[in-house]
């Protein structure tokens, strides 16, 4: 294992440097030859990123494009060896089909959890957003920093037009879990996206939220310990997003749900 890891590492080294510079050329041709480093982490990053949370987080569309037209066209071995060092790290088995292979590829966690899905969204790249969506990323996935799905990292990042991305091409089968609207995901302690978007202060974020009919009123289920609202402090367990703005001292922010809250009085 040692071995493997040592000699991997001058590659991923190499890639990691291509992916920096941007030549998307050379970083696809290291890829086409090693197909291990899709998913190697040694050298990459001590927080365990894959080349496509590195493309993603750069905004590098045509990367993305081109890794995932790789894994179709592959044969299913090569598919494997691709995600063998994700598969032994995280004790899974290896995928049964190629496209079983891509799914896994596009859902790749690092060290905290955060998929690329979640890069995109935090970079403000709806076009990606959509691409990871339609080769099977999960949107409800959570990371291991509070439980914060993609549309969270579209909150807090402000991202207008990923939060429409995400919502309108969410598979069928993803628009609710367990009775919850996806628009309306909780983390760990209850907080949802619009929470998210008032705490950061993202007033585009709120409002496409708003129109995507976000709840005004869900509560926290949890002292909000991912989030500190100001100096340190946090919301008690039971706070809406409306408890959020107050603590802050955001105006804008209230004004902004106030407005929801009359809006929809006024559909009755």
């Amino acid at each position: 294992m040692g071995c493997m890891t040592s000699c991997m590492s001058p590659k991923v080294a190499e890639l990691d440097k291509s992916l920096k510079t941007g030549d998307e050329r050379a970083a696809l041709l290291k890829l086409a030859a090693c197909p291990k480093l899709l998913s190697s982490t040694a050298v990459l990053s001590s927080a365990g990123v894959t080349p496509l949370h590195v493309a993603c987080q750069s905004k590098q569309v045509k990367l993305v494009q081109h890794i995932v037209a790789f894994l179709h066209c592959s044969e299913l071995d090569v598919v494997r060896q691709a995600l063998l060092p994700y598969c032994r790290r995280a004790a899974v088995p290896l995928p049964g089909c190629v496209t079983e292979g891509v799914r896994m590829a596009v859902d790749l966690p690092n060290a905290k959890g955060q998929t690329p899905l979640m890069y995109a969204c935090f970079a403000d790249c709806p076009e990606l957003v959509k691409m990871l969506l339609e080769e099977g990323a999960d949107p409800w996935v959570g990371d291991r920093c509070g439980g914060r799905t993609p549309l969270h990292y579209a909150a807090m990042s402000g991202s207008g037009g990923c939060i429409d991305t995400l919502l309108r091409h969410l598979p069928p089968a993803s628009l609710s879990r367990q009775g919850t609207r996806y628009v309306n995901a909780p983390s760990r302690c209850g907080l949802t996206p619009l929470h998210y978007a008032v705490y950061f202060g993202r007033l585009g974020a709120m409002r496409a939220l708003l129109e995507q009919d976000a709840a005004l009123n869900t509560p926290s289920g949890a002292e909000s310990y991912d989030v500190g609202v100001r100096a340190g402090r946090t919301c008690e367990a039971g706070s809406a997003p409306l408890h959020f703005a107050a603590v802050r001292g955001d105006v804008a922010a209230a004004r902004e749900l106030l407005r929801g809250y009359s809006q929809r009085l006024s559909w009755g």
